[in-house]
């Protein structure tokens, strides 16, 4: 019985979005506030991908942005569609440089500089 969970969970499906990119929504003036804005956004594969949830952590000098997804299963169309994802967060210690990483499904997409 635990095996074939296990079995399940590795074979999962995974969104493997396209086109994902990384947008700092306040640039001028986030480091005045301590509040940044990021907003991650790309496209599925197929219209029965949805986000089933997504969170941010900050860890010394990454942001972390997790997203998660899920199918609803059953047939799908086969067409690109558009998701966006927003988060706002506190940065309690400024420092010089932050990476953002952009992680789906627990595959990591995105690191950049902000």
């Amino acid at each position: 019985m635990k095996f074939n969970r296990k079995v399940k969970s590795l074979m999962q499906k995974k969104a493997r979005p396209l086109d994902v990119k990384v947008e700092i929504v306040n640039k001028t003036h986030w480091k005045r506030t301590d509040n940044l804005e990021i907003k991650v956004s790309g496209l599925f594969r197929n219209s029965g991908w949805e986000i089933k949830s997504h969170s941010c952590r900050v860890v010394g000098d990454l942001i972390r942005v997790e997203i998660n997804t899920r199918h609803h299963g059953g047939i799908s169309l086969m067409v690109l569609t558009p998701f966006e994802v927003i988060e706002k967060i506190q940065i309690p210690f400024l420092k010089d440089n932050y990476k953002i990483q952009v992680i789906v499904d627990e595959d990591e997409l995105i690191t950049q500089s902000v």
